[in-house]
């Protein structure tokens, strides 16, 4: 189940599957950003914002930046546990730090997503809603 831990780092595991992969079998780079994305959604779930809390306060949270270092492979139906965590809350963008493990508690792969808020009306950065800044700045 997904929960925030001691560091205040939100998990969440994924299962590598077929469609993950590429020709060895080891996972596609793309997947991963996936698997960050899927513990990003998981964890503004857990802190109380959806796409429908998005749409209420106005915004969306396009992502401007992304990034990801592999360490080691990483193989079909491995289990990896990606970490979340805030790394920095600007006036209008924020920035979260992900660290995928092996069930060994290798690290597998680091990587960074940074979204800036934006109004649904304008389509222009605005500043982060108060509500999802004191949330952000409190993990």
């Amino acid at each position: 189940m997904p929960e925030l831990s001691e560091g205040n780092v939100f998990s969440q595991k994924v299962r590598v599957r077929w469609s993950d992969t590429d020709a060895s079998k080891a996972i596609h780079h793309t997947a991963m950003l996936r698997f960050f994305e899927v513990g990003e959604i998981e964890f503004l779930r857990s802190i109380g914002f959806t796409n429908e809390t998005f749409n209420e306060l106005g915004v969306n949270i396009p992502r401007v930046n992304v990034n990801c270092d592999f360490k080691v492979p990483i193989q079909l139906d491995e289990v990896i546990e990606i970490s979340v965590r805030v790394e920095n809350v600007g006036n209008t963008s924020a920035r979260l730090g992900y660290t995928a493990n092996k069930q060994n508690g290798v690290i597998a792969a680091r990587g960074s997503m940074t979204f800036v808020t934006v109004s649904l009306d304008s389509g222009r950065s605005v500043p982060i809603p108060a509500s999802l800044r004191e949330v952000l700045e409190r993990v």
